[in-house]
């Protein structure tokens, strides 16, 4: 089938452009809003956009009239600096963008479905084109005219449609995936706050401890519940805990972008220990120590080792182990909490731009310490949650590798698609 598919260069099946100038003055509180390359990295990354930018309707009305604005499945591309970051525009909800960092690639042909070119942009194939036409060594950039030149490789339109509904198939349930997990890291998050921050853990008829009226004993912390004492956090947890890692041993490496700030550790390698770095087991909690990565909430959870595994990692993580023999996913749960992360950004020394908090600090971080019992009750109720991550996550990561090796060979038509009944319902997922 690969003899039906052309070579065409994409200023052919689409126009290529930017957006028209919008000036400081523009701007306003609220209204349509406003993107720029960093917000389309975001959106490019399923994340939340904070500190939105606005123009007015008026100033968005004006320009759609003139000149037009992006529309469901039109691309926008980062053009300035982090070159070739693609984003395909969901649905038609009103938005504009700023001009020079970003390419706007609408008005496609018939012949075209947005989404190939949306794929071809993402894949290795796509990547290593545009880095090469990309100009400028001190602030790289990707020029319209070039882009337009790029060639790729068209198959027939029910074929880009097949190819591109399979891939969006393992994005969606890969995205699903990633809702769940988000949803039950906050639930598990929102228990321990209520339990052992707002002191509602449940009593022995199964009601809020605190708004029933249990017993609450003065303390220097101020109120806490009877049996409870105020302490220290090393009192449940160890802080840069000594573990053996022969130098020269090539075992499991975390790096410092490796945490992505939830439950998961998505990706690592193997490297030679080389006598320096955290070293940490299963169970164990990563918390990155230095300025940004900790205002940043570069945090993880050790859950892809074996029992008698040991890895090692960045020298600017602290490793957090829970003291229980059991349950041990209480560490990462902890280190969320606000206070906590707020203690430690605020005990943070050291020079401007490289500043740490220290395990010994950490340590000595003053909190309400509760009954052994009322711990295990907490990783009970929270295992089948932490498993359940654990689950999603390493189908997640099947599924993103199955998508990163079958992209550039479903594009190049190296592999070619099954029926759709295969496609929609037996998707392999390792």
């Amino acid at each position: 089938m690969k003899f039906k598919w052309k070579l065409k260069h994409i200023g052919d099946l689409c126009k290529v452009s930017s957006s028209k100038r919008v000036y400081l003055k523009d701007y306003v509180k609220s209204g349509v809003p406003f993107y720029r390359s960093r917000e389309i990295i975001k959106l490019h990354n399923n994340e939340e956009i904070l500190d939105t930018l606005y123009i007015s309707n008026e100033k968005y009305n004006e320009i759609k009239e003139k000149s037009g604005v992006p529309v469901k499945g039109d691309i926008l591309l980062t053009s300035v600096g982090t070159i070739g970051i693609p984003y395909l525009i969901q649905d038609n909800s009103p938005f504009y963008f700023k001009d020079g960092n970003l390419t706007w690639l609408h008005s496609f042909e018939s012949e075209i479905d947005s989404r190939f070119i949306y794929y071809w942009i993402n894949s290795s194939v796509g990547k290593h084109e545009i880095d090469k036409i990309t100009i400028g060594s001190t602030q790289r950039a990707l020029t319209m005219v070039s882009l337009r030149k790029l060639t790729i490789f068209l198959p027939p339109l029910s074929i880009q449609k097949k190819i591109c509904d399979f891939l969006e198939n393992l994005e969606q349930r890969i995205l699903l995936n990633n809702q769940i997990i988000s949803n039950l890291e906050e639930l598990a998050q929102t228990l321990f706050k209520r339990w052992f921050v707002d002191f509602e853990f449940p009593n022995e008829n199964g009601e809020p401890y605190k708004s029933s009226g249990g017993k609450m004993v003065e303390s220097e912390l101020g109120m806490i519940p009877e049996g409870w004492y105020a302490g220290y956090a090393k009192d449940i947890f160890e802080f840069a805990p000594r573990t053996s890692l022969k130098k020269g041993s090539v075992t499991k490496f975390v790096e410092m972008k490796n945490l992505v700030g939830s439950f998961a550790i998505p990706y690592w390698r193997y490297r030679e220990f080389n006598g320096s770095g955290s070293k940490f087991i299963k169970g164990d909690t990563l918390l990155a120590r230095i300025t940004p990565c900790l205002e940043n909430g570069k945090i993880g959870f050790v859950d892809f080792l074996k029992d008698s595994e040991v890895a090692w990692g960045s020298t600017e993580f602290i490793t957090i182990r829970t003291k229980l023999n059991e349950f041990k996913h209480i560490s990462f749960f902890f280190a969320k909490q606000e206070g906590f992360y707020n203690y430690a950004v605020k005990n943070m020394t050291g020079s401007s731009g490289r500043q740490r908090v220290s395990a010994k600090v950490l340590d000595n971080y003053l909190m309400p310490v509760p009954p052994t019992d009322m711990l295990i009750k907490y990783g009970e109720v929270t295992q089948s949650m932490a498993n359940k991550i654990n689950m999603l996550n390493k189908e997640s990561y099947h599924l993103t590798e199955l998508r990163d090796t079958l992209l550039p060979k479903l594009l190049s038509g190296e592999v070619e698609i099954p029926d759709d009944r295969e496609v929609n319902n037996d998707v392999p997922v390792s």
